[in-house]
């Protein structure tokens, strides 16, 4: 056996309130966890206690890149363990070289359930998943009954346990009623257990999810995101190569498939475009929300591509049509200059098939964007040598609610070099500092001195060569590190980097208290934490923060950058989710706020 291990404990289950859990207690490197799989107490009669397939199938990619041996207390379906033992480990340890074969001690059972024979699909409203739902529908042989929503990696949102629930709620009142299906939302905490990304574990999460009702469900359908032929083996993608995996996963109990790999994206799209139910409800968006957003890449390839096939119009409940012609231009520019990329590539050949008239500025607005990526490009090997460590630091007040969240929007990132996580606990008397040592590198505490003290003393312990400051109530985007420093990778005289910030209202806020809020329906800059990225030595420059103030302790420093005409540089992407509260401190000391900004007018003025 291996020096490190994962023990899965017997299963068993949990009643909380109007739901059921399947649990298991896990010894991970003698770290203690209790994992779940937890369903509406309607469904909990078919969660299977009797194995732990559910919790081996969601573990055993993490333990076999750790180099961490297996040991379950209950036996795993024998299928199951056989196939993975001399299939699936070997196929992927010879082919992705950061995985190795590890020992799994179990006993296996042949033991057969009694089952209700669903079958079910993943739900998104994407092209892939409604591709799936038309074809399927129509199907006689694996006609749907079910759909599945999980809160397993799959979501990212400030409260990824409410968000489950209102997509199934709209689920239910969409899809499921014109189709006559049942939805079922499953949530686990998987992702708190082991932090690894989605896309490298979805082929493996979504079955655990499946695998953990196995009384109800006979046959799982995974929307395909890729064309059998795109198979590949990518150790950040699983999708790519879950063709050959996913039928390893299956039981004597429930058979799970591949769905519809044969298709291409375009040709599905093509199809949908004919789709009735498709019009009002298709959903490609990474963002949850009402509408689709019009801006991700997601959405733009979509809209490109039912606006070459001359349908986009059909889709106007669905997407902002008004929107997209008004920035047609530069959407068609975003599909050009990204054509390297698979999905967008499929987009690009469909205007030339289509022969649709490409705005000539569209082709300027390419070569542009096309231009800075090659200066992204050509500087990637000095980036990989340069190696530039960063410190991120938050100061907390009391925020025992939303630091772990910010501070997993940190470790979410993609960073060339060390990143450390510095929280300074500023005299709080809930559990945040609690909070603090379990999920941060560097904890520091202090009396209550506001936050302009609890940063500078974030400064004087970092370590970092960059420095990125950030709210103990706000979340960084996806790819929010990367793009803050790409501006310094094209001018080395670079200080500090800006982008914007987007408001959203903390979802646990009672529909009342949400009245009060009013969040700015665009993006917007002049944010500091989360919005910048910089050079320690910029504090060389122009000095630290001034601590007499309890708020707009950032606009005193920002208006010195200004003045010492500190090189700076704007970038029009949004990094930060700015968290609209109740005791957010701008609008609790709004009074004090317009004080201190006055007191630092005054007080520049006079310098002058």
């Amino acid at each position: 056996m291996s020096k490190s291990y994962i023990k899965i404990s017997k299963p068993y289950i949990e009643e909380i309130d109007s739901e059921v859990r399947l649990c298991s207690d896990l010894d991970i490197a003698e770290k203690k966890y209790k994992q779940f799989f937890s369903v509406d107490k309607k469904y909990g009669k078919y969660l299977v206690d009797d194995r732990a397939d559910a919790f081996f199938v969601s573990l055993f990619m993490f333990a076999m890149k750790n180099g961490m041996d297996i040991i379950s207390e209950a036996p795993i379906t024998k299928k199951l363990l056989w196939q993975i033992k001399n299939y699936l480990m070997p196929m992927i340890v010879s082919n992705i070289d950061k995985y190795q074969m590890i020992n799994i001690m179990a006993d296996g059972t042949e033991k057969i359930l009694e089952c209700e024979g669903a079958v079910v699909t993943g739900w998104t409203g994407g092209v892939d998943s409604m591709y799936t739902l038309m074809k399927s529908m129509q199907s006689e042989t694996f006609k749907l009954t079910h759909l599945f929503i999980a809160n397993n990696g799959a979501l990212e949102d400030a409260d990824n346990r409410k968000l489950l629930n209102l997509l199934v709620e709209k689920a239910k009142n969409t899809v499921a009623k014109k189709f006559g299906l049942e939805v079922i939302g499953i949530n686990s905490n998987i992702q708190d257990i082991v932090d690894e990304t989605f896309r490298s574990r979805d082929t493996v999460r979504h079955p655990a999810c499946i695998l953990a009702l196995q009384k109800l469900f006979k046959v799982y359908l995974e929307s395909s995101s890729y064309e059998f032929r795109r198979f590949s083996f990518i150790d950040d993608d699983a999708s790519i190569y879950e063709l050959a995996s996913l039928n390893l996963l299956e039981t004597d109990n429930t058979t799970i498939y591949s769905a519809y790999g044969s298709t291409s994206r375009i040709q599905k799209i093509i199809e949908l475009s004919n789709f009735e139910f498709a019009y009002k409800y298709l959903y490609p968006c990474i963002h949850p929300g009402k509408k689709n957003c019009g801006k991700c890449g997601k959405c733009i390839r979509t809209e490109v591509a039912l606006y070459a096939l001359g349908k986009l119009d059909k889709f106007a409940e669905a997407f902002d049509v008004k929107e997209f012609y008004k920035n047609k231009e530069l959407y068609i520019a975003q599909v050009l200059a990204n054509r390297q990329v698979l999905h967008y590539g499929e987009v690009g050949q469909m205007l030339q098939i289509k022969n649709v008239e490409i705005p000539e500025n569209s082709y300027k607005l390419a070569r542009i964007m096309k231009a800075a990526k090659k200066v992204v490009d050509e500087k990637k090997e000095e980036l990989i040598s340069m190696k530039k460590n960063l410190s991120v630091i938050i100061p907390a007040y009391n925020a025992e609610k939303y630091l772990k969240q910010a501070i997993d929007s940190v470790k979410r990132q993609n960073w060339n070099g060390n990143v450390e996580i510095i929280v300074i606990d500023d005299g709080s008397n809930d559990d945040t500092l609690k909070i603090a040592n379990e999920h941060a590198d560097i904890v520091l505490t202090q009396e209550r001195k506001g936050a302009a003290s609890a940063r500078n003393q974030g400064i004087e312990k970092a370590s970092g060569d960059m420095i990125l400051f950030l709210d103990s109530d706000d979340i960084l985007t996806e790819g929010s590190l990367e793009n803050l420093y790409v501006p310094f990778l094209k001018n080395e005289k670079l200080m500090i980097s800006f982008s914007k910030a987007e408001d959203f209202i903390s979802p646990e806020i009672p529909d009342e208290e949400k009245k009060k809020l009013k969040p700015r329906e665009q993006p917007y800059g002049g944010v500091l934490p989360g919005c910048s990225l910089m050079k320690k030595d910029i504090f060389n420059e122009i000095g630290i923060f001034e601590e007499n103030f309890k708020s707009a302790e950032t606009v005193s420093w920002l208006i010195k950058l200004r003045e010492e005409r500190i090189p700076s540089e704007n970038i029009e992407y949004v990094t930060l989710k700015r968290r609209l509260h109740l005791n957010n401190t701008g609008r609790v000391n709004k009074k004090e706020e317009i004080k201190n900004y006055a007191d630092i007018i005054r007080r520049r003025m006079k310098k002058r």
